[in-house]
This record gives structure tokens, sequence and C-alpha cells, in this order.
């Protein structure tokens, strides 16, 4: 049993390994068309991977049966078009100011470095909406003045400590760009209520470009695809193997149905539900898996001729893990996981059973593992599968990273590997 579950180890650190690289390997030639710097419009392919994060460069070939390709930066062309999206090349000034809460600055003021870029079209028309979403992983976005791409400025800072609750920090934010925006949409007065409750990001922004073209009699724009994630909904059942091994540092009389125990694996049933949300762009590649299962374990054994032993629970669990997808094709995919478990105990046995005595056989119970066992479980989970249309399989290994029992001289490992089957609806 125990080459079994090393060769499965094995299998799932070979799988893992031998899709990481084709993450960058994976190519999507999609139609397209680009406009050199020299005027010239080409029609051909691109490599469009949905990108994120605005690119460096693309990729272009002039038929989809040719190996080779030319790259393209932004100094080489003006723009070009793919799967309904369009992107200029723009020299403009991002902003590097960091995102993250606990490294705002205390100035209000933006920080920005100039870039030669390519630059999404979010709103075309005759007042243009554009993002760029730069190495550093800000959003930005722009507006067209006098054919002068310009910045719409936005920055989150500490502002002061609020001394009255326990020096909590305050933040603000420098919303400059709703002053911009005013200025630059200033033909249509309707849309001030919308302003101001304006966000600095694509979903906002675009609302608001929208309700000023409908003031503009519905003058004509085009709009690109909204980015927004989906989710899909899974239910989820299966079998787990349960692998439990107990550690001492101390021995004694009172555990030696553990310590000289001989454990064999148990089988029980998993079920559960999930909601896996899909990340825009990227070509949904990459998800969120969210999963609240119902798993146990179960371990009987005799020890010596006298004494029996139960230890079992039950365990109500939320896993959250990223996920990544390599489509086979448009109906297919292999796909693998990795994230962390958070599991409460509802209920458990854990009892010894002796008999003793010479002419009169008499019972006697106490608890198996000497003090208890943990109320909470925290695990790694890590899984690879195999999912058609509305269908997946996986298989799923899972560590526990406290020990089970709560007493000071023992401890234990429990890995569990779970074959599952999914159903999303």
């Amino acid at each position: 049993m125990k080459i079994k579950y090393a060769l499965l180890q094995i299998t799932l650190f070979l799988v893992f390994t031998s899709t990481i690289p084709s993450i960058k390997a994976q190519s999507h030639w999609v139609e397209g068309k680009i406009t050199t710097k020299k005027g010239e419009t080409l029609s051909g392919y691109i490599d469009f991977k949905e990108w994120s994060k605005s690119p460096k460069f693309i990729r272009f070939k002039s038929n989809d049966k040719e190996k080779d390709s030319r790259k393209f930066y932004p100094n080489d062309l003006i723009n070009y078009e793919v799967d309904g999206e369009k992107y200029i090349s723009a020299i403009i000034e991002s902003e590097i100011s960091p995102r993250i809460s606990s490294t705002f600055d205390f100035d209000k003021n933006i920080q920005t470095e100039t870039d030669t870029a390519f630059i999404r079209v979010i709103i075309s028309g005759s007042k243009m909406l554009y993002h760029y979403k730069n190495n550093f992983g800000n959003d930005n976005y722009y507006i067209n003045v006098d054919n002068e791409i310009k910045l719409l400025t936005y920055k989150k800072y500490k502002k002061h400590k609020d001394l009255s609750v326990n020096h909590r920090m305050v933040f603000d934010e420098n919303k400059r760009y709703l002053a911009e925006l005013s200025l630059y949409l200033n033909d249509c007065q309707k849309i001030s209520k919308t302003l101001k409750t304006t966000s600095y990001n694509t979903k906002s922004l675009e609302k608001l470009f929208i309700k000023y073209y409908e003031c503009r009699n519905n003058e004509k724009f085009e709009k690109s695809e909204t980015d927004e994630g989906n989710f899909k909904f899974w239910l989820i059942a299966g079998m787990t193997v349960n692998d439990m091994r107990l550690t001492f540092s101390n021995f004694g009389m009172t555990t030696r149905h553990l310590h000289q125990a001989n454990i064999s694996n148990s089988f029980s049933p998993t079920f559960g539900i999930s909601a896996e949300y899909i990340i825009p762009r990227n070509h949904n590649k990459w998800s969120i898996y969210n999963e609240l299962h119902h798993s146990s374990f179960n371990f009987e054994y005799d020890y010596e001729s006298n004494t029996n032993v139960k230890i079992s629970a039950s365990y109500l669990k939320i896993i959250n893990m990223i996920r990544y997808k390599y489509f086979t094709n448009n109906k297919s995919h292999i796909f693998i996981n990795a994230g962390m478990g958070n599991g409460i105990m509802i209920s458990s046995t854990n009892k010894k059973t002796e008999e003793y005595g010479y002419t009169e056989k008499r019972i006697r119970e106490s608890e198996a593992i000497p003090a208890g066992m943990h109320k909470y479980d925290l695990s790694l989970n890590f899984g690879a599968g195999y999912s058609i249309k509305r269908l997946s399989l996986e298989i799923r290994y899972e560590n526990t990273l406290n020990k089970l029992p709560q007493s000071m001289s023992l401890g234990s490992t429990l890995k569990r590997y779970h074959f599952l089957i999914g159903y999303h609806f």
C-alpha cells in the first residue's frame, strides 16, 4: 500500500511539473491586423493571450501555416486589432505608487514614469477612454485631449492615525480624475450625478461614458468587451484514503497501544459543493476554487488480544485553491490546483476498550489518545485532474499541518488521498 501512495505522490508531482512549462508555451493564434508606423495595414494572425497586463510586444504572422512569427513593439506599430479588441501605441505617463495598503505613503501626489506602450481602447468615439496596466500591476486610465493621451489622476494614500481608535491608520484618495472627467465631458450636464459615484475601475468608468453618449442623443460609439469573471458551481463526491502515523517524544505504559500499533489505512466517502470563480482575461486559464466538503477518517484495530482501539473524526472543511487549466480543446482541459484547507471537527470517537480479569471478564473504557484530539484542522492541498464538458476527475493530495493529538508528547501525520468526481451546473 505504501508503494502505491508513493507512486501517487510522484504522479501528482510529474503532472504539476510537466504542465507548468506549457503555461508559457501555449499559443492562441487569432485573426487580426496591424498598422505599422509606415502606415501599412497588414492582415494576418496575432498570438492573442487576452493579456491582463498590457503586452510589451506582440507576435504576428501573415497566415496560420507559417512556422515563424515576427515580434512587434510599441515603437513599430500605430495600432493593432485582434478578437474585437483594439490597442494603440502611445507615449504615456504611468502611475507607479504602491497600491497595497501596507506600503502606502503620506503623499497625495502621484508618482509617474514615462512608458512607450500598447494601451487598450475601452471606449471609442468622439470621447475616448483607454486602459493600461503597468509592470507594477497598477491600472491606469486615459482620455484623449487635443490628440494627446492624458492620464486620469488617482492615488490612495495614508492620511493620519486616528488616536481615538487604537492608533488606526486612516486612508484617503486623490480623486482628481473626477474633475478631469467633468471638464472632458462638460457638454453633458446630465451625467453629474453618475460622475460623483464613478470609481477608478473599468466597469464604473464604462458606465459613465455610456451615460454620456446617451446624453448626446445616443451618439455612436464602440465599447470593448467588459472584463467580467464568471462562476461555475460544482457537486463533488468521491473516496478518500486516510494514512495516519503517530509520533512520540515520550513512551509510556498508557500509550503502548499507540506507539506499538500498526495502523492500517482507512477508506471513507467525501462529498461537497464548490464555487469556482473564473478570473477574466488569459483565456479563462486561471480561477479561484472554493470548496465546502465533508470528510472523515476511521481507524480501528486490536492491540494484543484484549484491547480494541477506535479513533475517528468527521470534519466540515473549506478548501481554497488557485486553479490553472491547460485546454486540450474547447470541450476539455487538464487542470492543476493548490491551496489551503481549514476544517472544524463535527464529531469524533476516541476510545480504547480493554478486557481484563481471569475468572470474570470485565470491560474498561478510556481515551485512546490521552488529552483528546484537536478540533481544528489546517492542511495543504495539491491536485490534478481532467475535465470534459460538465464532468471532472481529480486526484488530490492533502497533508494535515497541525498534529491531531492535543498531548505534547504525541504527534501525528495525517495524509489523505482524494479520488473525486465533479459535476458543474
